[in-house]
């Protein structure tokens, strides 16, 4: 018996020691150069981990080195042998609406914050493209390709009281999707108190507005659930209107109406 349970002792080490050998162990630090290494290869660009988890895979925020601001998510397996998925054009595509949208926002807002959201997960492979040339056509030529919704989220934090502007906002952006300048958009709009609008800028400045479970940006999206907030669509023709669940209805969306919203939204 004693010769037995040796033999088993020496049998599971075995068992262990070959399953160690093939398998990658790594430490943070070697992931985090695989994943450069990884990213590298793809893009030919140079790239810096902000953040990493290792759960079943491995999950991290990244950024180009020359781009700080293109803050992106990237996943691979726990063996890190590729890339399972990355979303790191279409952030930069996102940002590219933010950069059009901000102005107006600000314009119209002031103090405001803007995230463009185009709901593909981190999927996206797009063929002959790189960070130089994407661009909304090329990301709704795949998107229309691989039979994904070709619509758009944008929302906007803004500590704004300025019915008039805001209604004003809201009709650029219908002008903006009646152009073509974006495809079929859902505009949110938060109202926030200052001190939680510097809160949400603090961490968003921080993390992008990607979220793979940073405490930080979980907070502030649990928050966000308590938060003020009016969600707008838009006829073809960019006229606004609102979902009314009672009803089961759209109602367009007049400056009266719209201020009839507003009257309820207190921050």
């Amino acid at each position: 018996m004693k010769f037995r349970r040796q033999g088993i002792v020496i049998l599971m080490c075995l068992l262990t020691t070959s399953l160690l050998v093939g398998c990658k162990v790594m430490d943070d630090q070697q992931r985090e150069d695989r994943l450069k290494e990884l990213l590298r290869d793809k893009y030919g660009e140079e790239f810096e981990v902000r953040e990493m988890y290792v759960t079943g895979g491995v999950e991290a925020w990244c950024y180009p080195v020359d781009n700080p601001d293109v803050i992106f998510t990237i996943e691979t397996t726990l063996d890190m042998d590729n890339i399972s998925a990355d979303d790191y054009l279409q952030t930069i595509v996102e940002l590219q609406i933010n950069n059009k949208v901000t102005p107006l926002a600000e314009n119209k807002f002031g103090k405001s914050l803007v995230s463009a959201n185009i709901p593909l997960g981190a999927t996206t492979d797009i063929e002959n493209s790189s960070a130089k040339d994407i661009c909304l056509e090329k990301l709704l030529e795949y998107i229309h390709e691989n039979g994904y919704s070709d619509h758009i989220f944008i929302t906007v934090f803004c500590t704004s009281s300025d019915t008039n502007q805001e209604y004003d906002f809201i009709k650029e952006i219908g002008k903006m999707y009646q152009d073509g300048e974006i495809p079929y958009v859902n505009l949110e709009i938060y109202f926030l108190n200052n001190e939680y609008f510097d809160d949400a800028q603090e961490a968003i400045n921080l993390y992008g507005w990607n979220s793979i479970g940073s405490t930080e940006i979980t907070d502030i999206y649990d928050v966000l659930k308590e938060q003020n907030s009016i969600m707008i669509h838009f006829y073809e023709d960019g006229i606004p209107y609102v979902f009314d669940e009672q009803s089961e209805s759209n109602d367009a969306l007049d400056i009266i109406k719209y201020q009839e919203l507003r009257r309820g939204i207190i921050y």
